[in-house]
């Protein structure tokens, strides 16, 4: 249909998922199951594939014409039905019951509420102008109103630049520089691992995140950090379960580990 459409205006945008399509092949795709990268593009490769299959149903479909008459066009109804037909078939592997998004949705949002939470608790716990090290690099830092280092790159401009990592295939989370990291010494690491995690040498060693992650466990194995901010983990239920906390242990702008709570800054 983008190809035999009669208006350019079609053609030209039917060209357009085409082109972000290629983009994320060339950048490395999405390391994450939602392909956030084309989402934007799924409302638009709806409407030409409905097109598509419409303007095929109702150009190359006839029924059988009996006794030597002509073959007759598909009615109205009978086309709509077989479009829903193919559509439901194309959909299959990809719908998801609501069970299923609701699992995923409140799974998805106890960990972004944890980072909004963390950002408040940075900002209630350090000084303006302390340094917090990140994995996750979005709420986070944008509510702790603090200055921020991106541990994997994607908005620092040293690990942005590095190589990625040939033993991480994850895009977007294979370029790291623990050494760079820790050498711009950190108040505070806000790891992408529960404190529980990182705190267990045997968990942390054998998790199957580590498959997925790789530049998080690598970062997080310096021994600067184990040196200088795991003996300082926040025991707060956020930093435990959702995102490690650590303080520096001779930092001058946060506070002790032991002061730091969450009570009262849930959203």
């Amino acid at each position: 249909h983008m190809a035999l459409g009669r208006r350019p205006v079609a053609r030209w945008m039917g060209y357009v998922p085409l082109a972000v399509y290629l983009y994320g092949v060339y950048v490395g795709g999405d390391e994450l199951a939602e392909f956030r990268f084309y989402a934007p593009m799924a409302p638009l490769l709806i409407v030409f594939g409905v097109a598509g299959a419409s303007r095929c149903l109702r150009h190359g479909a006839a029924l059988p014409g009996r006794l030597g008459r002509p073959a007759r066009r598909w009615p109205p109804s009978l086309r709509f039905g077989w479009l829903v037909v193919l559509m439901a078939v194309v959909s299959f592997k990809t719908l998801l019951l609501p069970a299923q998004l609701r699992n995923l949705g409140q799974g998805r949002e106890r960990l972004e509420r944890a980072n909004v939470v963390i950002g408040l608790m940075l900002k209630a716990h350090t000084r303006p102008d302390a340094l917090i090290a990140h994995v996750w690099a979005g709420a986070a830092p944008y509510f702790s109103e603090r200055p921020a280092l991106d541990m994997l790159g994607k908005a620092d401009s040293h690990i942005a630049r590095l190589p990625a990592s040939p033993a991480d295939y994850q895009p977007a989370h294979n370029k790291y520089d623990p050494a760079y990291v820790f050498a711009r010494r950190p108040d505070v690491v806000v790891a992408g691992l529960s404190g529980r995690l990182v705190l267990d040498r045997q968990a942390f060693e054998n998790a199957p995140e580590r498959q997925s992650y790789l530049g998080v466990f690598r970062v997080l194995e310096d021994p600067a950090f184990w040196r200088d901010y795991a003996p300082g983990v926040v025991r707060d239920p956020i930093s435990m379960d959702d995102h490690g906390i650590f303080i520096r242990r001779d930092s001058t702008l946060a506070d002790p580990p032991q002061d730091w709570s969450s009570r009262g800054l849930a959203p």
